[in-house]
């Protein structure tokens, strides 16, 4: 069963027990807490900076969970440090989790890493900085993936924070694909080149696949498709 939180006017993304069911993301924060044991479960708290997503009368704050179960309610003026501690308040109010020390970790969603993060990475202050350095890359998304790394530090400060790339899925792809008809001083001053699109979930697709069809990934040839809160189309080929 899904757990999934959601603000109004925020896209979704869905996890069910262990692995992620269904990405659909756009100009979010995505904070997934991870409740440790034998069968975890993640719940994600979609948040944005902009004042008209949170800062507005009336917003509406919504946990879904278990069998079909919801928790609603309207929060005047959320603003983004409220509704990480109704997060984790609710979370116990609700029995999803019994108390804070289950959280482990806490792991985001950023989608620029560059030629920098080519996996996931425990986020450090010198990570955070770097993931705010790349902002150029992702002006809509990093600056507030940042700060939702900074928020979720904020309001559980001994759990670790991780950072995955969406970029990370296309960081191997060779230089004839990856790069444009400029000079190529150009690329390599500018660090011109494709970085990919929603890669976590090209990433998931695929390996998604390996496990339907029953091949290792690297036997597999595949077009994986992202649809929902944007899309992109990825050619993948021997995983």
């Amino acid at each position: 069963m899904a757990t999934t939180i959601t603000l109004e006017g925020a896209a979704r993304t869905e996890f069910g027990k262990g692995a992620a069911r269904r990405m659909r993301v756009a100009n979010l924060i995505p904070a997934t807490v991870y409740a440790g044991g034998e069968d975890p479960t993640f719940v994600q708290l979609p948040m944005k900076e902009t004042t008209l997503a949170l800062r507005h009368t009336n917003a509406l704050f919504t946990i879904k969970y278990g069998d079909h179960q919801k928790f609603e309610t309207t929060v005047d003026n959320l603003d983004q440090n409220h509704a990480a501690q109704m997060l984790l308040a609710e979370l116990q109010r609700l029995a999803i989790i019994d108390s804070l020390t289950e959280i482990t970790a806490v792991a985001h969603r950023v989608v620029a890493g560059g030629e920098t993060f080519k996996q996931a990475v425990e986020v450090t202050p010198a990570v955070l900085e770097a993931i705010k350095g790349l902002s150029d890359f992702a002006p809509l998304h990093n600056p507030m993936e940042a700060r939702g790394i900074e928020t979720m530090a904020q309001a559980l400060p001994t759990v670790k924070q991780y950072a995955v790339f969406d970029s990370q899925f296309f960081t191997d792809l060779p230089e004839m694909n990856a790069i444009y008809s400029l000079p190529y001083e150009l690329t390599q001053k500018y660090h011109i080149r494709r970085y990919g699109e929603h890669g976590i979930s090209h990433g998931y697709l695929t390996g998604r696949a390996a496990e339907l069809l029953a091949k290792p990934k690297d036997d597999l040839n595949l077009v994986t498709l992202h649809l929902g809160s944007g899309a992109s189309l990825a050619a993948v080929k021997n995983g």
